[in-house]
């Protein structure tokens, strides 16, 4: 197995994208932002695909109202980062172009139509102070005005546990009493949890086990990427190279046995990272021919995919 997780430092971003990514968590961090309250099915999550689109290009949590007049985004922001604005452009042109996809829609062809406007939203959690209401990017011919949202539990104005956003600042301020006396942030999370529970927060929320899937280092443990099964398979296949190698050296000579072992063990990490990916690629019922066709198969690796209830035990 990968080496154990602890609570990464990207954990607040995790839990905040896969809360307010629904729609009957958005609408409490909506009114706040804008003071203004939606029915849950005046909205739907409109977020850019993960599977179209590389990771560090993925937008937090954005939803489109459902006359299709506007694209609510909030992006999270835990450091005073001053291109959020830059990037909410990006994110937005890509949400646009995602929805034109959706609709059938073309800007080459002659009809004349609306397409949904941004409202542009930045949700801090961090602790240095911002003296700005909006961050801003552009001129007077395009201009992106990002208003700034400081959502520490003390400056919210509903702190009922029945909020979803007062649960998920007070579970921030939770691990951040904790790591201030020097715990670490597992022992932080943990308690953050507890202290929920507590107080009713979150409620439903924390309980399951599943809550530990907002930790971003636990996620990258169960689902490690690509690069990370590499390493991870190499590592495991010198290990066990250098294994056989000193086996097979008391009867080959140290430094013969231990090339062949090597040679070996290197062989059969790479067909574990190929399972591996097969093993992903099948989990998003990718069909035999896009699995061929997006890890560039050879003859070997076809047959390694033809009969993979076979090579199943390497998982």
């Amino acid at each position: 197995m990968l080496e154990e997780p602890t609570v990464s430092r990207n954990m607040h971003a995790s839990l905040f994208n896969t809360l307010f990514r629904q729609s009957e968590h958005f609408i409490d961090l909506y009114e706040a932002c804008s003071g203004f309250r939606l029915d849950k099915n005046d909205l739907k999550p409109f977020a850019l695909d993960s599977d179209l689109i590389d990771r560090p290009f993925i937008n937090d949590a954005s939803h489109i109202t459902s006359d299709k007049r506007l694209i609510l985004m909030a992006e999270h922001l835990s450091n005073p980062k001053r291109n959020v604005a830059q990037r909410d452009l990006l994110y937005y042109t890509s949400l646009v172009q995602q929805w034109l996809t959706s609709e059938g829609k073309s800007m080459s062809r002659g009809a004349s139509f609306d397409i949904p406007m941004p409202e542009f939203y930045i949700i801090y959690s961090g602790k240095q102070t911002f003296n700005e209401q909006y961050l801003t990017f552009g001129n007077s011919f395009l201009r992106v005005n990002a208003k700034l949202v400081d959502i520490d539990f003390d400056k919210l104005t509903d702190k009922q546990p029945s909020n979803i956003l007062a649960g998920y600042s007070f579970f921030l301020k939770q691990m951040e009493v904790k790591q201030a006396e020097g715990e670490t942030r597992t022992a932080a999370f943990n308690y953050a949890v507890q202290q929920c529970i507590r107080n009713s927060y979150l409620h439903g929320i924390v309980e399951k086990e599943e809550f530990m899937m907002f930790n971003q280092a636990l996620i990258d443990f169960l689902y490690p990427t690509a690069e990370q099964l590499q390493e991870y398979a190499l590592a495991k296949a010198k290990e066990e190279g250098v294994e056989r190698g000193l086996e097979q050296g008391l009867e080959q000579g140290l430094e013969q046995g231990l090339e062949q072992g090597l040679e070996q063990g290197l062989e059969r990490g790479q067909l574990k990272q190929l399972v591996f990916q097969i093993h992903r690629k099948l989990l998003k019922s990718k069909t035999r021919e896009q699995i061929i066709d997006e890890l560039e198969m050879d003859e070997d690796g076809i047959r390694v995919l033809d009969d993979f209830d076979s090579y199943a035990h390497l998982l």
